[in-house]
């Protein structure tokens, strides 16, 4: 009885535990965090802004 309930605690600590160690902070992505503006994007990634495309989603939004 005392090995399952230590089995069963190291699954529970193990289920936990595991997404802390691969997850990444919701306000990153990649290098790149949530307010960055685009000039610091784009001298981070060496692109120019004549190839910046905006998504559909986001161009419907900023229709007048």
């Amino acid at each position: 009885m005392k090995t399952m309930r230590s089995a069963v605690l190291c699954f529970v600590v193990l289920l936990l535990t595991s997404p802390m160690l691969r997850a990444q902070g919701f306000s990153k992505y990649r290098n790149f965090s949530i307010g960055t503006n685009l000039a610091a994007v784009l001298k981070h990634t060496d692109q120019r802004l004549v190839d910046v495309r905006l998504p559909v989603m986001v161009l419907c939004c900023f229709r007048s």
